[in-house]
């Protein structure tokens, strides 16, 4: 069920125990595979071994009982504990002269312990926290905002304070903490808690107030169980001369309050205080505080720049007073890393960021965020897999992590590991409910790979939790164009936005794609002639204005008008392309700007150069996007031939983006392709997606 993200209850949890007592009898898995999608694999369509062939002296009762639990079809399975606990009745009582197959014994026994439990477990839980316990058997605990009445200088700490302890129970394994992002709307919130646990999935709320008098500097720090409301804990820390990094006390607190089991490397480190020196502590939580006003709201939005710099001279400080503080170590890397996301794309800064990555790993190998650094300056450099495998090795120590996982769904995906992706995806959204990145990039991956119904639903989702962000409407809108071939949905969510909204021109190039789809050219040009943008690009498309007026020219039939603006289109794109040779994007709009000029050759070439970049082979979003430009552009220039073989292997990918059935029925580029025979053999043929 997980793997196909399949709402989860208790016979999901009756499978799990199947596969537990299998290894338990057998010392072997029943479902295996050398990667991950090997095993969903073998999860989906392999039968196990023969338990009975395996172990011959196993009573066939039990062998039965087993493969009913592993069955894939969950209405053959036992449907609640009870009935499984029925079915074991008689197997507990012939476990006694079982004794001398005293493994087969163990497992009779581990199996009736283990379903008691979980009979009892079941019935006193909701479905919600049925699907929880499955997905995340980790406790979640919210840190919610936490207040100051008076901050005056000491406006920093609120913030700061709340995210430190985030980060501190985040990196404890039986742990889930949601984001900062997920947290953040419950400010001042008057909703009981039981409404709160209810769109969160919380099981424990963490609020905390500062105080500032000469009695009680320091915080107040509350813990209330969300389902009961029932209080937990309620603490004053106080903030004496010379004590520092309180908020560690304080997470010390939260997991014996909560009494939640610890390894002893972990009862170590909460005991170990991360610096003796006051004044780097207080320039890491100014860092700390800059970095969350940074934090974009939109799930794809930037980190403001002056947040970046703010953040990156606290944390560089805080390291020249203690060189050894692990924490502002993999913060410090993270701060460079999204230096070079936003302004800095030098060698010299990415490497600055492994480097304070990799120091803070030295100093605490179970730091999560160093682990997210790391992958990301390996896919920077071109090796998917080890950035892949960096996030593994953070997960290993933090399973629970939805920062790591999220990041892992976006590895696999761009290595074309789809239902992988997906799957990391649905369980950071089902760990972290209100995180709108994982809302909005579960919503993109369902349409990514055609599930069309979920990838809706999941959108609306999206929405729901992020109502003013404007980009996930206007994917939305364009998933909604690509599937059922009309733009009514992204005109509705353009209209709904403020007229003055165009974050990267991204609603100029929404305007174009509805009203050329409608052949409204004329209308295009005046939404043209209002934009101030001059250039559209999402990390997918990169388009000028010059070549959408260009495209509404020609669809107007003004030729020697639409000329003008494809060659003024074609410098301005030759020149963003000696800028960045190696944007496939560009590439492929440079193509279009050929092709409009009736130049050949170096249509073709651009478009071929663009796939390579966009490395085609490994079936990513970027290059379904660039494949999908480039049978346009083949079109264009008359090599319907090229057309066609990349339209074929289009629909060989999962591209839910660029290749749909409706969409190649209406959409204006691909008018060259419809004259001939084989446009409408592609669609019999394809009809199904």
């Amino acid at each position: 069920e997980q793997t196909e993200s399949i709402p989860l209850d208790a016979r999901t949890d009756i499978w799990s125990l199947g596969v537990v007592v299998y290894e338990t009898l057998t010392g072997l898995r029943p479902f295996r595979g050398e990667s991950d999608q090997q095993l969903i694999s073998a999860i989906r369509n392999e039968k196990p071994k023969s338990l009975a062939s395996l172990r011959t002296d196993v009573d066939p009762d039990l062998v039965h009982v087993i493969e009913r639990c592993l069955e894939k079809d969950r209405s053959a399975r036992y449907q609640t504990a009870a009935d499984l606990c029925d079915a074991l009745k008689p197997l507990q009582v012939a476990a006694s002269p079982l004794r001398k197959h005293r493994k087969a014994a163990r497992a009779v026994a581990l199996l009736a312990l283990v379903v008691g439990s979980i009979a009892t477990w079941h019935y006193g839980r909701s479905a919600y926290e049925n699907r929880a316990a499955m997905l995340a058997p980790e406790r979640s605990i919210a840190v919610l905002p936490f207040t100051d009445r008076y901050p005056g200088d000491t406006s920093f700490l609120a913030d700061a304070i709340a995210e430190d302890l985030r980060s501190d129970l985040s990196r404890l394994r039986p742990i889930v903490v949601p984001s900062y992002l997920s947290s953040n709307g419950y400010a001042a919130t008057k909703k009981p808690a039981s409404q709160i646990q209810k769109e969160m999935g919380a099981d424990y709320l963490v609020t905390g107030s500062l105080q500032h008098s000469t009695a009680n500097h320091g915080f107040n720090l509350r813990i209330v169980d969300a389902r009961t409301g029932v209080e937990r804990l309620s603490k004053h820390y106080a903030a004496s001369p010379g004590r520092i990094d309180i908020v560690r006390e304080a997470a010390r607190d939260v997991v014996a309050a909560l009494a939640i089991p610890l390894t002893q490397e972990q009862r170590d480190e909460l005991n170990h205080d991360r610096t003796t020196n006051p004044a780097a502590y207080e320039l890491y939580l100014r860092g700390l505080h800059a970095e969350i006003l940074g934090i974009p709201r939109a799930a794809f939005g930037m980190t403001s720049l002056n947040s970046i710099r703010s953040a990156q001279g606290f944390y560089a400080q805080s390291r020249t007073l203690d060189p050894g503080f692990s924490a502002v170590r993999a913060r410090l890397g993270r701060s460079h890393m999204s230096s070079v996301e936003a302004y800095d794309t030098t060698s010299a800064r990415l490497e600055q960021a492994r480097l304070e990555a990799e120091a803070a790993l030295r100093i605490d190998p179970q730091l999560p965020e160093p682990h997210a650094t790391l992958s990301e300056y390996w896919d920077r450099t071109g090796d998917t897999e080890k950035s892949i495998e960096e996030l593994r090795r953070g997960l290993a120590s933090t399973p629970g992590n939805v920062s790591l996982l999220i990041a892992l769904g976006a590895q696999y995906f761009a290595a074309g590991r789809s239902e992988e992706g997906l799957v990391q995806l649905v369980r950071a959204g089902q760990l972290d409910p209100r995180n709108p990145i994982a809302a909005a990039n579960t919503a993109t991956g369902y349409g990514r790979m055609q599930r069309d119904a979920e990838a809706l639903e999941a959108f609306n989702r999206s929405i729901e939790i992020s109502p003013n962000d404007n980009e996930v409407r206007l994917i939305k809108g364009q998933f909604y164009l690509k599937w059922k071939g009309t733009p009514d949905t992204l005109i509705a969510e353009l209209k709904r936005m403020s007229p003055d909204w165009d974050d990267r021109g991204m609603a100029t190039f929404a305007w174009y794609t509805a009203l050329r789809m409608q052949r409204k050219y004329r209308e295009g040009l005046r939404i043209l002639d209002k934009s101030k943008t001059e250039l559209s690009r999402d990390g997918l498309v990169y388009y000028p204005k010059s070549l959408m007026r260009a495209d509404m020219l020609y669809g107007l039939g003004e030729m020697a008008a639409a000329r003008i603006y494809y060659g003024r289109a074609r410098r301005e794109m030759s020149d963003s392309a000696a800028t960045k040779p190696n944007d496939a994007s560009i590439r492929a709009a440079l193509a279009l700007a050929n092709a409009g000029l009736d130049q050949r050759n170096d249509a073709v070439a651009h478009a071929q150069r663009a796939m390579d970049l966009a490395r085609v082979a490994k079936n990513t979003l970027g290059a379904t996007a660039t494949l999908g430009i480039a049978v346009q552009v083949y079109g264009r220039v008359g090599d319907l031939d090229r057309a066609f073989e990349t339209l074929e292997l289009l629909f060989a990918m999962p591209a839910g983006r660029d290749a749909t059935i409706r969409y190649l029925q209406v959409w204006p580029g691909y008018d060259p392709l419809r004259k001939d025979p084989r446009f409408n053999k592609l669609l019999a043929r394809f009809g199904g997606k």
